[in-house]
């Protein structure tokens, strides 16, 4: 016979190991959206070109300034709504709770994203094949994307590290601030505001793809055509030498 203080024990340690599995399924993860709806697209519109007169004899200083598309990046900016659900395994809903403005993050990748406790991580710049055979270095991920190593806007440059951002999580997993390469787009004001339009590079173990990650505004700033949005992103694309392809990217979203 089992005495009533073992079976207290027994009792208690259930509850301790079902309150533990709980807990580990308890933590959300991204997910694609519901919705996803291209409302506008456009490109930089070339500029005419001017004249001047040539007279011959004559010797002309000029100073020139002058744009030119990249050809290594794709942007994208929105607004972002939804809720906080609680559903069951067929997405019957039980309660859910409007977010009027939704904080978290923005994901897209090459390819599916597997969500697992650490497995995204920051991507390192200075990571070598030396150091893992199957991590994307920065030269070849620069490569794939038509880029040289002196570009003005390559990777590196473009994502330096240490320029800081607002701490958040990937499900359970904690991104510090500073470690991650980052970014800022442009405000409505045209410069980078540290606070605002963040955007970091993370990595997927699993597929070895980057997952650019914007950081939701929770109160929407002025972007970078004077309207408000809650994000702004680049993600990398190789429009080099004429290659017109285009590339599939996955995206996900995580609200809190």
């Amino acid at each position: 016979m089992v005495c009533r203080k073992h079976l207290d024990m027994w009792l208690l340690l259930g509850l301790l190991l079902l309150s533990s599995a709980s807990i580990a399924f308890a933590a959300s993860t991204p997910e694609g959206p519901t919705t996803l709806t291209i409302e506008a697209t456009s490109r930089r519109t070339a500029v005419t070109s001017p004249t001047l007169d040539a007279v011959a004899g004559n010797v002309t200083q000029l100073t020139v300034a002058g744009n030119t598309v990249t050809q290594t990046w794709q942007g994208y900016y929105g607004n972002v709504t939804g809720t906080v659900t609680l559903d069951d395994a067929n997405n019957n809903t039980m309660y859910d709770w409007s977010l009027a403005s939704p904080e978290g993050e923005i994901y897209a990748s090459q390819a599916t994203v597997t969500w697992t406790s650490g497995n995204v991580k920051c991507y390192d710049l200075e990571l070598s094949d030396a150091v893992y055979s199957n991590h994307v270095t920065l030269a070849e991920l620069e490569t794939s994307l038509g880029l040289a190593a002196a570009d003005v806007d390559g990777v590196d440059e473009t994502f330096p590290e240490g320029a800081g951002y607002d701490n958040f999580y990937v499900g359970e997993f904690l991104i510090n601030s500073a470690e991650c390469p980052t970014t800022q787009t442009y405000n409505g004001s045209e410069v980078k505001d540290a606070n605002s339009f963040q955007e970091v590079l993370l990595y997927d173990n699993t597929s070895n793809q980057i997952v650019y990650t914007a950081i939701i505004e929770e109160t929407e700033p002025v972007g970078f055509n004077d309207l408000y949005w809650d994000f702004q992103m680049l993600v990398g694309e190789d429009g080099h030498n004429g290659d017109t392809a285009t590339t599939p990217y996955y995206f996900y979203v995580e609200l809190e």
